[in-house]
């Protein structure tokens, strides 16, 4: 989905962005990562071609495989419009994915380049966004029901969600 397309598709779904408070690291990374499970499908990992990929990045990449679904390039991708090309790889997002990024990784601003593929980013079955992240820039956002939001809020309690406005 492209980075303009986001917030359209959100209100047509009767979502709101809700930015993240501070970074989710340890057990809240990790309760971010499984409520995922309930919600998506998907992930989307990036490497833009201008950087110089560090060895931790390939093998990261290589570990990811058995879940790779697609990889793509482009100069979009949720949160984020690039003048370089990148490679947009897409995983299935499963139990075993998620033991997988939590191997690799024990906090979300971690997938920034050169040492791991940046801004993680899970989807519904939809394709919509669910949960999108600018590593570099330590920015993150879920894009929730009105269902949902209580039930993330407590899942990453104590770090507070903010509804951004429309």
């Amino acid at each position: 989905m492209k980075h303009d397309e986001t917030e359209e598709r959100g209100r047509a779904l009767g979502t709101h962005l809700f930015a993240l408070g501070y970074e989710p690291a340890g057990s809240r990374y990790d309760a971010l990562l499984r409520a995922g499970l309930r919600y998506c499908s998907h992930a989307l990992l990036v490497m833009q071609e201008r950087f110089k990929w560090s060895d931790t990045a390939t093998a990261a990449v290589t570990a990811l495989q058995p879940w790779r679904v697609a990889e793509t390039t482009g100069r979009e991708w949720p949160c984020t419009r690039s003048t370089h090309e990148a490679r947009l790889l897409t995983f299935q997002y499963d139990e075993g994915f998620v033991v997988a990024l939590r191997s690799l990784s024990r906090r979300l601003f971690q997938w920034e380049e050169p040492a791991l593929p940046e801004d993680l980013c899970l989807f519904r079955p939809t394709g919509d966004p669910w949960l999108g992240s600018i590593a570099h820039e330590s920015d993150a956002w879920l894009n929730l029901t009105d269902d949902e939001s209580p039930a993330m809020a407590e899942a990453l309690r104590p770090i507070p969600l903010r509804r951004q406005p429309p």
